[in-house]
C-alpha cells in the first residue's frame, strides 16, 4: 500500500507536463493589435497633421493669390489716378498764366489752351469760360467752332463747383458710342481765392483702356474699370464698352464700392463675372474718383497651382502614411518573433522535454526573459531529477523493509504452527 502513492505520483507528473504541451493554443493577437494601435496611432496622427496642412495651405495659398491679385489692382489704379491727376496738373498749371494777373482773362489765353493740347494728348477740347459761364477762349483737336449750345455753360454742375474754387471730375460718358470721356474743370483764379473764371476739358480715356489691356494676369486674367454707377469705362474685350452695359450688380462691383471705408473688407471674393464664369476678384478703388479697377483670374487658372501641390502633398501623405504602416507592421513582426519561440520553447518544455533550452538573441527584455526561463527550466529538471532520485530511493527502503516484514510474519507463523519443535524454525530462519 506504501508503494503505491510513490509510483502514482512518478508516472503522473510526466502525464501532467504532457497534458500542459498538449492543450491548444490560444490564436495570437499580439501583431494584430500592435498594427492596430500603430494604425490608429501613427495613421491618426498623419492623417490629423496632413489634413491640418492642407487647409492652412489652402487658405494661404488662397491668401497669397489675392494678395497678388491686389497689388495689380492697386498698381493699375495708382497709374489710373496718376494720369488723371497729371491731367488736372497740367489744366492748374495752364491757369497759373503770367498775364492772368494783370490783364484777367483775355483772348490771348488761346495760346495757353493750344499749349495745353499739345503737352496734354488726352485733352481734345478745352474752353476757358468768365464768371457768368460764357465761353471766352476755346480750343480742340476736333472742331474748330462750338455749338451755340456750349456757349454758355453757367447751369452746367462742372461750372458751378469749379467757380466755388474746387476742382471738379465729371462721370464718364462715351462719344459717338464708343470712347469714354470725363469732363475736368478748375477755376481760374487771379489771385489765391480770386476766382475770375472757369477752365473746362473734356479728357479722352482711352488710355485708361491701354492700361487695363497692358496688365498680364496669368493666362487668361483681365482687368477692368468700372464708375460707382456701374458703368464700364474700359475691358480688353472692347465689345462689353460697346454695347454700354450697367454692371453694377456684379459681386466684384458691389463688394469694390459698398465696403465702408474703415472697413475694406475682403482681399478677393470667387463669384460669377459679367459672363457668369466662376472668377477670382479683386479690386482696389481709384483715389479722388469714383472708380474701381477690378482683376478677375479663373478660379480654375488661380488655384491650378495650388491644387497641383494640393495633389502633390496628399500622395507624399499617403506614401509616407503606407511607409508608416508597413514599417508598423514588420516592428510588429520582430516583436513577435521572440515571443512565438519562447511559446514553442514552453510547449516543448511542456511535452516533457526538459532538456531543451531557448536560444533567443534579441538584445532586449525578451532575451532577459528567455533566461530566466531557462534558469528556471534547469531548476525544473534538477528538481525532477532529485524527485526521482528521491522516489526509487523510498522505493527501495520500503522494498526492503516489505520483504523484512514479510519474513517475519513466515517465522512468526512457523512458531505458531511448532510450538514444541524449534527445528522448523531454524528451516526458516536459514532460509
Amino acid at each position: 500500500m506504501l508503494f503505491s502513492p510513490m509510483t502514482h505520483w512518478k508516472e503522473k507528473l510526466p502525464q501532467w507536463l504532457s497534458r500542459r504541451g498538449t492543450e491548444p493554443p490560444r490564436r495570437g493577437r499580439l501583431v494584430r493589435d500592435y498594427f492596430l494601435v500603430s494604425v490608429v496611432l501613427i495613421g491618426g496622427g498623419l492623417i490629423t497633421s496632413g489634413l491640418v496642412e492642407i487647409y492652412f495651405r489652402y487658405h494661404e495659398s488662397r491668401e497669397q493669390l489675392a494678395l497678388q491679385q491686389k497689388e495689380i489692382a492697386s498698381g493699375a489704379a495708382f497709374k489710373i489716378e496718376h494720369f488723371v491727376q497729371e491731367i488736372h496738373n497740367v489744366l492748374k498749371g495752364a491757369t497759373k498764366s503770367r498775364d492772368i494777373a494783370p490783364r484777367g482773362l483775355t483772348p490771348d489765353f488761346r495760346f495757353e489752351l493750344e499749349k495745353l493740347l499739345l503737352i496734354a494728348p488726352a485733352i481734345t477740347e478745352a474752353v476757358a469760360l468768365n464768371q457768368e459761364g460764357v465761353i471766352q477762349v476755346q480750343a480742340s483737336r476736333l472742331r474748330t467752332v462750338l455749338p451755340d449750345a456750349k456757349k454758355n455753360l453757367a447751369t452746367v454742375e462742372a461750372f458751378k463747383q469749379a467757380r466755388e474754387g474746387k476742382s471738379y471730375f465729371g462721370r464718364v460718358y462715351f462719344v459717338r458710342g464708343s470712347e469714354p470721356y470725363m469732363t475736368i474743370a478748375v477755376p481760374i483764379e487771379r489771385f489765391a481765392g480770386d476766382v475770375i473764371g472757369v477752365l473746362h476739358a473734356e479728357v479722352n480715356l482711352k488710355y485708361i483702356g491701354d492700361v487695363v489691356s497692358s496688365l498680364t494676369i496669368g493666362k487668361a486674367g483681365y482687368a477692368y474699370v468700372i464708375s460707382r454707377g456701374g458703368e464700364l469705362i474700359a475691358h480688353p474685350d472692347i465689345s462689353l464698352v460697346l454695347q454700354r452695359r450697367n454692371i453694377r450688380e456684379v459681386a466684384a462691383a458691389r463688394a469694390a464700392f459698398d465696403s465702408a471705408p474703415a472697413a475694406p473688407g475682403r482681399i478677393a471674393i470667387v463669384a460669377p463675372n459679367i459672363q457668369g464664369k466662376e472668377v477670382l476678384s479683386s479690386y482696389a478703388l481709384v483715389p479722388g474718383l469714383e472708380w474701381a479697377i477690378i482683376v478677375d483670374r479663373p478660379v480654375e487658372e488661380a488655384y491650378e497651382a495650388l491644387y497641383a501641390s494640393m495633389l502633390r502633398t496628399s500622395i507624399l501623405f499617403l506614401i509616407g502614411l503606407g511607409m508608416a504602416l508597413i514599417a508598423s507592421f514588420f516592428l510588429a513582426r520582430r516583436v513577435v518573433y521572440p515571443l512565438r519561440r519562447l511559446r514553442e520553447g514552453v510547449e516543448r518544455i511542456g511535452t516533457g522535454d526538459l532538456g531543451y533550452r531557448l536560444n533567443l538573441k534579441s538584445g532586449d527584455e525578451i532575451e532577459v526573459l528567455a533566461d530566466e526561463f531557462n534558469k528556471m527550466t534547469t531548476q525544473l529538471q534538477e528538481s525532477y531529477t532529485n524527485l526521482e532520485q528521491k522516489i526509487e530511493d523510498r522505493t527501495r527502503e520500503l522494498t526492503e523493509s516489505l520483504e523484512q516484514q514479510t519474513a517475519t510474519s513466515e517465522i512468526l507463523g512457523v512458531i505458531a504452527s511448532s510450538p514444541t519443535d524449534i527445528q522448523p524454525v531454524l528451516d526458516v530462519v536459514a532460509e
